[in-house]
């Protein structure tokens, strides 16, 4: 009858220390993506209706985004650093105003 040697309790505690470097590596690896994303939409769903165009430019241009117009009465906001994988089309209104999502 043969039985496995039990492993050392040392070498489960490593195991352990490294699966928690692991995922704590990659949440602070990703983290500024989920953050990214949940500002860019706070500021399309949430800042940006009814908001005149002169002041939607100065809080895009505060907060790091660009601004352009892909047609009539729409506005495409677009986060630079994620080289489009981040935007949103925001509607404006016969006053020139962002309407509500």
């Amino acid at each position: 009858m043969s039985t496995k040697p039990a492993r050392p309790r040392w070498l489960l505690a490593a195991y352990a220390v490294m699966a928690l470097l692991l995922v704590a590596g990659s949440g602070y690896g990703f983290w500024p993506l989920f953050s990214a994303n949940q500002a860019m939409t706070r500021f399309c769903e949430k800042d940006a209706p009814g908001l005149a165009l002169p002041q939607l430019q100065a809080r895009a241009e505060a907060a790091g985004y660009a601004l352009s117009a892909p047609g009539p009465g729409q506005v495409l906001v677009d986060d630079p650093p994620a080289l489009g994988r981040r935007q949103c089309l925001l509607r404006l209104d016969d006053q020139g105003r962002v309407k509500p999502p």
